[in-house]
Formats: structure tokens, C-alpha cells, sequence
């Protein structure tokens, strides 16, 4: 069995730098990101990986993990020949609600996305640019932010008003 090759380690540094820029966005937005060293099996959400390989399928991939409850109900649904089940084509439907809305975060933030090229990761998002580094994120802190004299109480101060 042939292994699909890894990418160079400049590039697998970039995807794992563009992942934590992909997940920082998206947690920016409100949605609840899966931690890196966390399973989805375990934690709801927007789960980001980066894919090693040297092909068209290597890169950043996104998707939506619904709550281990719903998971629960629909693989029980399958596993019991209900493809019918409700359960089933809701988790359905809310991951592509979400898959949509992540798109469209991500895109508004500036990035690259595409549906994924992985015939085994249909109906996630590849991530395959972000926005540059020269391209701040609006909810960046800003230098007035990170300077110590920023904060209320110094403001006061500096102003001869008690704080």
C-alpha cells in the first residue's frame, strides 16, 4: 500500500498557522470551536484539521460536530436500520446550517474556502488561504488596548481625577 506523501515542513507550518488563524476567527464570531487536543466525540462545535499531505486534499479543513447527544441518537438510528429516524436528518441539516455559516464568516474575515476535494470529508469546508498578514482582524486588540496607560483607572489618573 502506497501512503500519500507529507508536504514539506514549510507548508505543514503554514496550514498549522492558518488553523489556528481559522479557529481564532470562528471563535471571534461566537461559535464554539473543538480544541485542538480535544475529539470531537467529546466536544460540540467548529472542529479545525490540518490534512499533511502533499495533494489537493492536504490543507485546513472545517467542519461542524453536533453535541455528543445528537451524534448518540443518530448513530443508534443507522446502526438500528432507521435511516429514516429524524434524528438522522436533522444532524444532517444543521451541520450544512453551519458548514454555510462558516463559509460565509470565514469569507466576510477575508479567507479562501472551498468545499472540500476529500471524498471522504464531504460536506466540509477547505481553508486553503487566509487574509495576509497584512490584514488585521477587526477584533484584534488594538495599541491603545495593549498599552499599560489604557486602562480606566490610569485614564483617570492621568487626568488629575480620582479613580
Amino acid at each position: 500500500m502506497t501512503f500519500p506523501q507529507k508536504a514539506e515542513p514549510e507548508e505543514l507550518a503554514r496550514r498549522e498557522f492558518l488553523a489556528v488563524c481559522v479557529r481564532d476567527e470562528l471563535a471571534a464570531a461566537g461559535l464554539a470551536v473543538v480544541p485542538k487536543t480535544f475529539s470531537g466525540d467529546l466536544y460540540p462545535g467548529a472542529e479545525v484539521s490540518v490534512d499533511p499531505g502533499r495533494d489537493e486534499i492536504g490543507g485546513v479543513h472545517v467542519d461542524w460536530v453536533v453535541s455528543p447527544r445528537l451524534r448518540a441518537c443518530a448513530r443508534r438510528a443507522v446502526n438500528s436500520g432507521r435511516l429514516d429516524d429524524p434524528a438522522i436528518g436533522y444532524s444532517y441539516r444543521i451541520g450544512a446550517a453551519m458548514v454555510a455559516a462558516m463559509t460565509a464568516i470565514l469569507r466576510e474575515a477575508g479567507y479562501t474556502v472551498q468545499p472540500s476535494r476529500d471524498e471522504y470529508r464531504i460536506g466540509e469546508l477547505q481553508v486553503t488561504a487566509g487574509p495576509g498578514p497584512e490584514v488585521t482582524p477587526v477584533w484584534a486588540l488594538t495599541d491603545e488596548e495593549l498599552r499599560p496607560s489604557a486602562s480606566p483607572a490610569n485614564q483617570a489618573d492621568s487626568a488629575g481625577n480620582p479613580g
